[in-house]
Formats: C-alpha cells, structure tokens, sequence
C-alpha cells in the first residue's frame, strides 16, 4: 500500500475514533438526565410526604380538640366559654400542631429544592462530559493530522534546525 492510503486510512481511523467518543459521552449525558429526572421526582414524592404529614398533625390536633371539647362538656364545663380551661387546651394543642405543620411545610419546600439543586449538578455533568468528549476527539484528530503532515512525502517533515539560526559563532577560530 502507499503512504498515502495508510495516511487516507488513519484519518478515516481518527475521525471513527472521535465520533465513537462524542457518540460514548452523549450516551453519559443521557444517563445523567435520567438521573437528573430520577431526583426531580424524588423530591416532588419527598415534599408530598412532608405535606401528607402536615395534614395528618393537623387532623390529629382536630381528633385532640374535639376530645377536649367532649370533655369539658361531660364534666358539666362550658367548652366554648372563651378563655376557659378547654379553650386554653386547645390553643395550646393548636400552637404545637401549627409549629408541626409549618416544620412539615418548610421541609416538603426544602425537598424539592435540594432535589432541583441535585439534578442541576446531574445535568451540568453530562453537559461538561460532552464537552470534554468534544474536545479530546477534536484534540485526537488534530493530532493525528500533524502526525500525517509530518510523515507525507514531499512534507517538509518536523523542525531540525539549531536555536540560533545558524548566525554568529560558528567558524571555529578561537580568539586570544
């Protein structure tokens, strides 16, 4: 075979070898979206279970109030007297059940936040895999077309020439 064909032939090689590489790298990024979508909807399952537990501490603090109420009616207090012994259970009830509520509520905004910031970092990962495919391939085709100038009859083949030009010093009298 010729040289030129050899030369023809590891282009075509390089060339195979840099879309192999992107086409591998792009793969990557898919996989890194799917598990960018994977934490979104983590996070939106983990905030309804925060607010699915906020309501249960609110249900429950209902099921207490009433009870009290119950209560006080059977002992022959009147349960709605404002300001009695009911009601004052029953805003203390209530102020703990809010202070649960809204811990539950925070959390639940706290999930998806976390789960968004997550899938940002999957996302900007396989952005910066294809990328950095990109630019090895890019940087392997390059190389091996200096490779294939400096090798091609006819080309001036790689640099021989001495760092001072061949001016000054060089005749070999020596001066006393």
């Amino acid at each position: 075979m010729t040289t030129i064909v050899l030369a023809a032939i590891a282009a075509v090689g390089a060339l195979m070898q840099a879309g192999q590489t992107v086409s591998a790298a792009r793969a990557k990024k898919e996989q890194y979206n799917a598990q960018a979508r994977q934490k979104r909807l983590e996070g939106r399952v983990d905030a309804l279970n925060y607010k699915r537990q906020g309501i249960e501490v609110l249900k429950e603090s209902q099921r207490v109030m009433a009870a009290n109420v119950a209560r006080g009616a059977a002992g022959g207090i009147n349960p709605f007297e404002s300001g009695g012994s009911v009601d004052l259970v029953n805003a203390y009830a209530m102020r703990g059940a809010a202070n649960d509520f809204s811990i539950a509520r925070d959390n639940a905004g706290l999930a998806q936040q976390m789960a968004r910031e997550q899938a940002y970092q999957y996302e900007l990962a396989g952005y910066n895999t294809v990328k950095g495919a990109k630019r090895s391939a890019m940087a392997s085709v390059l190389t091996t077309a200096a490779t294939l100038g400096a090798t091609m009859p006819g080309s001036p083949g790689p640099y021989t020439g001495s760092a001072t030009g061949g001016m000054g010093g060089g005749s070999g009298a020596t001066v006393m």
